[in-house]
């Protein structure tokens, strides 16, 4: 899966919690590869995306996710 950062700041955290360790972020415009699964919990109800080639991130922050 690819993801397109329609967000102005896509916040990059090392686990997904919004409390984990941030570790990056990246900017509008911007391509990531995600694994197709999304991890719920009750802290991000459209589910975090695992990156490529480390960390998490919120679906529902400014990711726009298709398979190209």
């Amino acid at each position: 899966m690819h993801g397109l950062v329609t967000g102005l700041q896509l916040v990059v955290r090392e686990e997904p919690r919004p409390d984990a360790t941030m570790v990056g972020w990246l900017r509008i415009g911007s391509r990531v590869r995600l694994k197709r699964e999304k991890a719920r919990t009750p802290t991000c109800a459209t589910g975090w995306h695992e990156l490529y080639p480390q960390g998490y991130a919120c679906a529902g922050e400014g990711v726009e996710v298709g398979e190209q």
